[in-house]
């Protein structure tokens, strides 16, 4: 399997691991798996390179390894978002537009990265910062204006795609699951509680056994 010229290999490579699974860690971190021979383009499930993840976790180190190691900044996965359409930190984003990362690239839903910062709600200033840059280029106004004609219930579609895909299948099974079985413990309870309700019938003071011996 190719994508934007990159073959996919079997497994996720080592680079993949380190961005994914550490809870923190140091550009040498990646520097040093570089130089083990790992190749800074290949693709995970999602056809996202390490790039993507090291712009996903802000990690400008880690950024400025693969550029020197010749990653592409531009490169699309499955959904033609580039690492800049993840971006969230105005430090990541000026290291990538620095080394060439495009802006007016859309991705498969019509969504720029500056247009997919407003949609994911990052932070105030990393909107701002895409979109002063923007602004410098006259032939880059209209582009962030004018929105792609999509229908909300395609870009929830597209949203939920990503998000099972993140999972994974064994991570989306077991959380169906749990929803699958809250909501039966949910019914459960609110059964009972209906079924105790009912079953509290008011007596008639005029016709009780009290009043009648009385």
């Amino acid at each position: 399997m190719a994508s934007n010229g990159v073959n996919m290999s079997n497994s996720v490579c080592s680079l993949h691991n380190l961005l994914r699974s550490e809870s923190s860690f140091e550009g040498n971190s990646v520097q040093k798996v570089l130089e083990n021979g790992a190749n800074p383009s290949e693709i995970d499930e999602n056809g996202r390179t390490p790039m993507h993840w090291a712009v996903i976790r802000g990690c400008v180190p880690a950024i400025e390894a693969l550029c020197q190691a010749g990653a592409n900044v531009n490169a699309c996965d499955e959904q033609g978002n580039t690492p800049l359409h993840y971006c969230g930190r105005v430090e990541t984003a000026a290291c990538l537009i620095s080394r060439g990362a495009n802006m007016d690239v859309r991705n498969k839903h019509g969504f720029n990265p500056l247009m997919m910062s407003k949609r994911r709600g990052v932070r105030h200033e990393v909107i701002m910062f895409m979109q002063a840059l923007m602004e410098k280029d006259s032939s880059s106004v209209l582009d962030t204006t004018v929105a792609p004609n999509i229908e909300p219930m395609e870009t929830y579609m597209a949203v939920w795609y990503d998000f099972c895909k993140d999972l994974g299948p064994v991570r989306l099974a077991v959380l169906l699951i749990c929803i699958t079985c809250l909501s039966l413990l949910v019914a459960w309870l609110a059964t009972n509680a209906v079924k105790q309700i009912d079953t509290r019938i008011p007596i008639d003071p005029y016709t009780s056994i009290e009043h009648q011996e009385l």
